[in-house]
């Protein structure tokens, strides 16, 4: 890949966008009334960033999504330890595009955004929000000094991550057709 002035600008751009709507999403999902910590919210809006980014940016949004899973640990979470703000940055980042890797695999989905149906990413939304929920319990449950429970903990950051998934993608794809229609016109 020769790097120009355009996907250096592409890059920083796209990765900017990412790293703002992560924290706009955290910060909506932290005020929301239902929020407990560690079981999280039943809508977690920044997992549809999880889900969109692999689909429409692929890897060139990994330092957005990172970095926002960072500083939200830090600021908006208020966790103390280095270890547990690193593991749930990397696990957050990175089990969107595992997902698609593994749907890709078995032919489930291709890389083609155009002409995805709906239902696969539904199917897509749910084995993020399954392995999300799933990967975090671990690292929760190895760096937490106290009993967490287990059934609680995946169910709730399951259906908040499919709850959000779905609603956030399906806010993406009314505006990207709305601005599709816009700019054809």
């Amino acid at each position: 890949m020769i790097l120009n002035s355009n996907s250096i600008i592409k890059f920083f751009i796209i990765n900017f966008l990412v790293l703002l709507l992560f924290l706009i999403a955290y910060f909506i999902v932290t005020n929301l009334p239902n929020f407990a910590k560690p079981y999280g919210s039943l809508i977690f809006l920044p997992n549809a960033l999880r889900v969109i980014c692999p689909l429409v940016f692929g890897l060139i949004s990994i330092p957005g999504l990172f970095l926002g899973h960072v500083l939200a640990g830090i600021y908006l979470f208020q966790i103390n330890s280095l270890e547990l703000i690193f593991l749930l940055s990397v696990e957050g980042t990175l089990v969107g595009f595992f997902s698609l890797y593994i749907l890709k695999i078995f032919k489930i989905i291709d890389l083609n955004f155009k002409s995805i149906k709906f239902e696969k990413i539904l199917f897509f939304v749910l084995l993020v929000s399954l392995l999300h929920a799933i990967f975090a319990f671990l690292i929760f449950d190895y760096n937490s000094n106290e009993s967490l429970h287990s059934l609680k903990f995946i169910f709730t950051y399951f259906v908040g991550d499919f709850v959000g998934g779905t609603l956030g993608f399906y806010l993406f794809l009314k505006g990207y057709k709305y601005f599709n229609m816009i700019t054809n016109h």
